[in-house]
This record gives structure tokens, sequence and C-alpha cells, in this order.
């Protein structure tokens, strides 16, 4: 069949391509923590990993004032917040994080937001570590490379999610963002 083993390692490595193609399109379309955009055929809803999911909040939804914290803000509500304080807030509260990684999502959102207002906690425990995160799948969210983006969505959760169209909570995650981090 092939006249060449040249023409036949071609062959091999270009016909996975379209399905290549088709997957790499479909986490795309599917993109659950909006790395790239909102939801385009579904309504908006969030995922609950607060670490990942903060991108997108900070680059699409319209907010300019932001809870962050550990799990002592989690349960704070942003929408009394904005009741209370007035503004438009939003609770991008990662539980259990340290001010190192808290820092990576300031500088963030200070990059892509004018922010007015911020509720800030400030935890013993945190003051002890105050070393920079060394997370390296969450550092590579915030530097705005396409690449290390699609490489999060490249497991087998994300791609099963993907191929079968799924609408579980694990894949797409809740709707209401104000319960978002609640535990």
């Amino acid at each position: 069949m092939f006249a060449s083993n040249k023409k036949f390692i071609l062959f091999s490595l270009l016909c996975p391509l379209p399905l290549v193609i088709i997957l790499f399109t479909l986490l795309y379309i599917r993109d659950p923590f909006w790395f790239f955009h909102p939801p385009y055929f579904r309504k908006e809803t969030y995922m609950k990993d607060m670490r990942m999911q903060a991108r997108g909040l900070i680059l699409y939804k319209d907010f300019d004032s932001a809870i962050i914290g550990t799990s002592m803000l989690e349960n704070t509500s942003a929408k009394e917040a904005n009741k209370k304080l007035g503004g438009n807030w939003i609770n991008l509260s990662l539980g259990g994080s340290t001010f190192a990684l808290r820092a990576v999502i300031l500088d963030y959102l200070f990059k892509h937001k004018d922010i007015k207002n911020i509720i800030y906690s400030l935890d013993i425990r945190a003051l002890n570590e105050l070393e920079t995160p060394k997370d390296k799948n969450f550092i590579s969210l915030y530097n705005d490379k396409t690449i290390d983006l699609f490489k999060l969505y490249l497991s087998s959760r994300f791609i099963n999610c993907a191929i079968f169209f799924s609408k579980k909570e694990k894949c797409i995650g809740k709707d209401n963002l104000d319960t978002l981090t609640n535990w």
C-alpha cells in the first residue's frame, strides 16, 4: 500500500489529526472555566474550583468590587454586599489559600479591572506561609498563554465531559455564582 516508510509515517501522523481538531474544538466550545469565553450554548454556570474559575470571572463578568479571602470569606454573599455596601460585588475567595496565592489573583484582577472596593481576609495561618505558590498549573492560568490553558483541559474528566456533552455538575458547574464558594 505504501511505497516508502516516509509516506507511511506521514499517513500515520495525519490520520488522527481530524479527531484531535474535533476534540480541541469541543473543549474550546465547552470551556467550563471560561478560560476563552463565557458559555455559548448553555446558561451561565460556574465551576466550584475558584483557583481556576477566578480567571474567567475576572475577564468576562461585570463587577467593580471583590471579596477575596480564605474559607472565612467563602460564605460571604456578593448579593448582600451589593445591597449593604453598594457597587457590583463578586466573591473570588479561595479556600485554604495563602497570601501568595491570593496575590496572583489580585495581580490579575488589577491588570484587567478597575476595582473600587475589596473585602480581604487577614488570616494568622496564612501569615506563616508567605512563600510563592508552587502549583505550576495555578500560576500558568494567569500568564495569558493559550496553550497552558488548553493543557488544563487535557484530562480524562474534561475530555469525557466534552465528548459525551455531559450536563452533570462536575462537567459544567453550578448556576448560582452567589453560593458557588459556600461550604
